[in-house]
């Protein structure tokens, strides 16, 4: 094993060599934290000091020259506190304390807590004051009644059907002993609720952990659903503590139902509780619940008997609801997961301590932890998380981007009170005036419905607010991240799954529910290892340990796991995906570009080799031509290869591909850095409108694959190759445009929306080409003219007949049908006129691009044409000022060059005037043809649907 324990006291004398400076601005207290060494630099810890205080370490891991890289540290500070870490060649060891666990027992002298095989969970004693420990659990069997969309709070009703556990009657649990050193002792308690009758339901897993310097218990209590989601529903759950105490009144907070689609963060409200909820004292024990109002339901309470923590109190009448949704809307590319909430887990931390003089100042440490640290300076220098670069003013525009972006995050948690046992800590997939897959929003509310909702991890969001803590010391980052991950590795990770035990440890697809998706890539794996190696939470270790056996994206997971464990499995994994990953990276897809690119840089770090080497340089090489191109779609930033490709081989080319991955960024980008600066107390409105107008940020997802995941890596290489922000920003290309091309649409593999009610179909193009919107921010001015031209050399034929428009709105098209296309680089997105299924109705469609070098103004034949079918423009289902009709007959190209050709200009000037519109004989000025289209006004502003006009559209060749 690789990781070892190892126990310190030690005594500083001077000549010792300085590592770094801790602080701490915490209450004051024992603490554990974790801190990276550079390589070379600590080989041992037996001569590791601060200030000459005991330290208790933990080796996490080394370098491939056997030096320490991660140490997590237990030490008592001051609240305030600053101090040296040094490494002394000369240092005399005082007497070390021993560990606090023997045995089967805790005891830091005073207090001391036992743990035995069967019965109470475990007894304590400290003076007179004695008790045990037990859990409660009730489940109700009959159904609260049909589910409620995203709602898992739902009234129990007046069931009586219900069946009890406890852990006192669990004979088969298993206890291991974590950490023992002489600061901290930390023991594992694993097993399951059981019922008198030997029935078995809902596992348990209870971590104790007691301190040297304090008379303080930190019990953490998992719990994980193993049972039926469609006959089970949690009606109660207890952590009681046995002892004869002083009565207290309870405080039971029961939340608010769950708020759905479209609701204005305005509307939401959350009881709130006088004093400092989640705190309560009886005789000289005092009790904190951490997040208690956050984790509703809840209830915390104390008689003359117990002290009882209410993980899901009875008293509030709900019950806990993880079955699928049903009788809703369709999800959008619907992963269905019949089986709910099968395996979700969660976790809550109650702390108790005797004699405090300060009941609230400890609540406060229990709820708002803080981290001893180094500077961010420190963290860099060592390259434990790889050559990132530093928040600081290289980048200002980029910084302020990052800065407001975790802001945002951070706001719309709090503002939109994602509260509750079950959402806390998870954040929408949309931001506030996101449109759902059906089109709807609303300015101040995030959308829930179907497709979006909770985004459950996607994309490893989380793993960014590890790394900006390490680029900027920034604690409320931290904390945000620590939240989140708590959220992930317990909610959207399955823990249980008996019909199919080789999914554990995988990740929930996000959704309207935490757990309405398909079982896949909503997992935790470099957010919660960086918690393990950050805060010493053995919860997420062991979790992250199962996804590593699952996990498709983010699997280079393993390679940090093995230099953690040393264990052989995880190398072998590890060498066995690289290998095996063709083509390598995954770069053409978003999520392997989000949760694999942390692990090519840590697989670089710890396990530098030929292989990934050779692959990233060809990964970069097969790149390349997308970004030399200023048409082709760059696709989502693969980052972290295209970084390390620079620091095999610093080429101008692939120098030029980290420039254009910052330049493709300047849509997120403010003006100035001072455009998106704001204070963490301003109001949701002034949040909500410089994201409207400035930084466009509109899923959280894709905002961790642009600005957040890996972003930091290319900065780095961006400052080494001497490309300035500015200069990268200020690139613009020069338009080039694909030559010639027609093809006929293989009607087998057209698809439809995964909505019944999007009237759009979706078909891949072989032939290269350039989407016909978008492409403008990357041209420079002279050229987008040249752009917009080419755009209108696209048509497309149904049956030798030109429908469209193209560069038409995608939400009416999807929508309304009938009218409208859009080429999207690699696809178009068409409708058909009558929104028949083009994969079935037997017609031939073509598609066709004319390159300026080979288009020629063309005239058309004469016609008459009677408009038969007229519908409202731009949206055919609400009337507005403008009317549109497709028609059958083709006019005349207007000019599709740039700079126009005098000739040309005249040549479409006078096919202009040929074209006569009429309204019953009438002519009409206000018209104009968008291809297929024409597009028009009623003389009077009349319905031409209802007035019972005769409109017509008569064109005469030039050769007549």
């Amino acid at each position: 094993m690789r990781a070892l324990a190892v126990l310190l006291c030690l005594t500083m004398l001077a000549g010792a060599g300085e590592i770094c400076e801790i602080h701490y601005s915490g209450e004051s207290g024992p603490v554990t934290f974790g801190l990276p060494f550079k390589a070379g630099v600590l080989h041992s810890t037996d001569q590791l000091t601060l200030n000459g205080q005991v330290l208790q370490t933990r080796s996490n891991g080394c370098w491939p020259d056997g030096s320490l890289k991660w140490l997590l540290l237990d030490a008592t500070l001051p609240q305030g506190f600053r101090g040296m870490l040094q490494s002394s060649p000369a240092v005399s060891p005082a007497a070390t304390p021993a560990p606090l666990a023997r045995g089967n027992q805790l005891s830091n002298g005073r207090l001391q807590l036992t743990i035995p095989a069967s019965g109470p969970l475990f007894t304590y004693e400290l003076g007179d004051d004695k008790g045990s420990a037990e859990l409660f659990l009730k489940l109700q069997h009959d159904a609260p009644g049909p589910t409620q969309e995203e709602n898992w709070l739902l009234d129990a009703g007046e069931s009586r059907n219900c069946s009890d556990f406890t852990s006192q009657a669990d004979s088969s649990r298993e206890i291991l002993l974590e950490e023992n050193g002489p600061l901290r002792a930390s023991c594992r308690i694993a097993g399951w609720f059981t019922a008198a009758d030997g029935r078995k339901a809902y596992r348990y897993i209870v971590r104790l952990t007691l301190y040297r310097d304090e008379d303080t218990v930190k019990i953490q209590t998992t719990f994980i659903n193993t049972e039926d989601v469609q006959q089970n529903f949690l009606r109660s759950l207890v952590l009681r503590l046995n002892r004869a105490g002083v009565p207290v009144p309870g405080q039971l907070i029961t939340g608010t139902p769950r708020f759905h689609h479209l609701i204005s963060w305005r509307d939401k409200s959350r009881p709130e509780l006088a004093g400092c909820p989640g705190v309560l004292t009886s005789g000289n024990l005092t009790a904190v619940a951490r997040d208690f109002q956050r984790l509703y339901p809840k209830e915390l309470c104390a008689t003359a008997q117990a002290l009882e923590y209410h993980i899901w109190p009875e008293r509030s009448g709900k019950v806990l609801d993880l079955r699928r949704r049903e009788g809703h809307r369709r999800e959008y590319l619907d992963y269905r997961n019949d089986d709910g909430g099968m395996g979700v887990a969660k976790t809550h931390d109650l702390f108790l301590t005797w004699d405090c003089p300060d009941p609230e100042r400890f609540a406060r440490r229990c709820n708002q932890p803080c981290l001893p640290a180094a500077s961010p300076e420190y963290y860099r220098s060592t390259l434990a998380a790889g050559e990132y670069h530093l928040a600081g003013d290289t980048f200002p525009r980029t910084e302020a981007a990052i800065r407001f972006a975790f802001q945002y995050l951070r706001k719309i948690r709090r503002a939109g009170q994602f509260d509750g046992m079950m959402d806390w800590g998870d954040v929408p997939l949309g931001v506030h005036g996101m449109a759902d897959h059906m089109q709807q929003r609303n300015p101040e509310g995030s959308p829930f419905r179907g497709y979006t909702g909770w985004l459950n991890n996607d994309l490893a969001l989380n793993h960014a607010f590890y790394l900006q803590f390490l680029r900027t010391g920034d604690q409320d980052v931290l904390r945000d991240g620590l939240e989140m991950t708590w959220h992930v590795i317990d909610v959207d990770t399955v823990h249980h799954w008996p019909a199919n035990p080789a999914v554990i440890g995988s990740g929930r697809r996000h959704d309207q529910q935490h757990w309405g998706s398909g079982i896949s890539y909503g997992y935790a794996l470099d957010s919660a290892l960086y918690m393990y190696l950050l805060t010493g939470e053995h919860r997420a270790l062991e979790v992250v340990k199962n996804s590593a056996r699952t996990a498709f994206y983010g699997r280079y997971i393993n390679i940090r796991l093995w230099e953690l464990t040393g264990e052989q499995e995880y190398l072998d994994r590890a060498e066995k995906y690289l290998q095996e990953d063709e083509p390598f990276p995954k770069a053409e897809n978003f999520r392997g570009n989000s949760y694999d690119s942390p692990g090519y840089i840590f697989y670089d770090s710890i396990r530098p080799n030929g292989l990934l080497r050779e692959k990233v340089i060809a990964a970069a090489q097969r790149l390349a031509p997308r970004y030399a191109s200023c048409y082709k779609g760059k696709g989502y930033p693969p980052y972290a290869v295209l970084a390390l490709a620079h620091k095999y081989d610093p080429s101008p080319e692939n120098a030029f591909t980290l420039k254009i991955l910052l330049n493709q960024l300047q849509y997120y980008l403010p003006a100035q850095p001072e455009d998106l600066a704001i204070s963490d107390s301003a109001p949701m409105d002034e949040f909500d409108a410089l994201n409207r107008d400035i930084a466009h940020i509109s899923n959280t997802g894709v905002l961790s694959l642009f600005l957040l995941t890996a972003l930091p890596y290319t900065l780095e290489r961006l400052q080494a190759a001497g490309i300035s922000e500015t200069e990268a920003l200020a690139f613009r290309y020069a338009w080039t445009e694909p030559e010639s091309f027609t093809e006929e649409l293989n009607t087998a593999i057209i698809k439809p929306s995964a909505y019944p009610q999007i009237r759009t179909w979706h078909y891949p193009v072989a032939s290269q080409s350039f989407q016909d919107w978008g492409v403008d921010r990357s041209l420079r001015p002279e050229d987008c003219p040249k752009y917009y031209a080419a755009i209108r050399r696209y048509k497309l034929y149904e049956d030798g007949i030109l429908i469209g428009p193209n560069k038409f709105s995608h939400a009416l098209s999807q929508r309304n049908g009938r009218i409208g296309w859009s080429h999207l680089g690699h696809a178009i997105s068409f409708t058909t006129p009558d929104n028949s299924n083009p994969a079935e109705n037997g017609r031939r469609y073509l598609l066709q691009y004319t390159s300026a070098a080979d288009w020629r103004w063309q005239d058309r034949p004469s016609f008459a044409e009677t408009l038969t079918t007229i519908y409202p423009y731009p949206d055919i289902a609400k009337p507005g000022q403008e009317w549109c009709a497709p028609l059958q007959h083709e006019s005349p190209d207007p000019c599709c060059l740039h700079p126009a050709p005098p000739e040309v200009t005249a040549q479409v000037e006078a096919a202009l005037k040929r074209h006569l519109f009429t309204e019953d004989g009438q002519a009409l000025t206000t018209w104009r043809r968008e291809q297929n289209l024409i597009v028009f006004k009623t003389s009077d502003g009349s319905d031409p649907r209802q007035n019972g006009r005769t409109y017509r559209l008569q064109y005469t060749s030039g050769q007549e």
